[in-house]
């Protein structure tokens, strides 16, 4: 369970990176987003071109999803994304959107996260999962463009912000409760 202190860091985190670099325009274009944080995207078809098996990279990744891969070099972090392009469009933003929420709050400096690592500790990734998830709803739906817009159902929010309905549900009460 997310704590209140971290549920509003996380809120105060997405809406200021989304105020300090311009994106007030619904549906967020996260090609762009990952472009501003140094990003590179990779979609699954693209790893498949390149030779490995689509069970090879999702047990790489550890899902069927995505991934963030981090590299360390020279001082340096280089970061990518690793998605499945062969899902929804809906859920490959969706996608998209937990990495880059993974990168923005920091997770992958956490050894704690690692599945490699000896320190791993499932629960503390858990609730770095349910932190990266709460962050994508809002990195998707940004709360200054969703209370511009006013949207009135469910399938207005998915059309608005090119979100599944579940996401959609998801961010309407996060934000709904957010400004009780």
């Amino acid at each position: 369970m997310i704590s209140k202190y971290v549920r509003e860091n996380i809120f105060h985190t997405i809406t200021a990176f989304l105020r300090e670099y311009g994106f007030h325009t619904a549906p967020t274009p996260l090609g762009r987003v990952c472009e501003v944080l140094g990003i590179e995207l990779v979609p699954l078809t693209k790893s498949m071109l390149q030779g490995f098996g689509k069970g090879f990279v999702f047990r790489l990744w550890g899902n069927s999803d995505g991934a963030l891969q981090i590299v360390l070099k020279d001082g340096n972090v280089y970061a990518k994304i690793g998605y499945n392009d062969l899902m929804r469009p809906e859920r490959v933003r969706f996608t998209i959107a937990e990495e880059i929420c993974h990168f923005l709050l920091g997770h992958y400096t956490d050894r704690r996260c690692d599945k490699n690592a000896a320190v791993f500790d499932a629960d503390y990734y858990m609730n770095c999962e349910q932190q990266a998830r709460l962050a994508a709803g809002l990195l998707l739906c940004p709360p200054d463009i969703y209370n511009a817009v006013a949207p009135k159902s469910i399938k207005e929010i998915g059309a608005v912000f090119a979100i599944s309905d579940s996401c959609a549900m998801m961010c309407k009460n996060e934000l709904d409760a957010y400004h009780r």
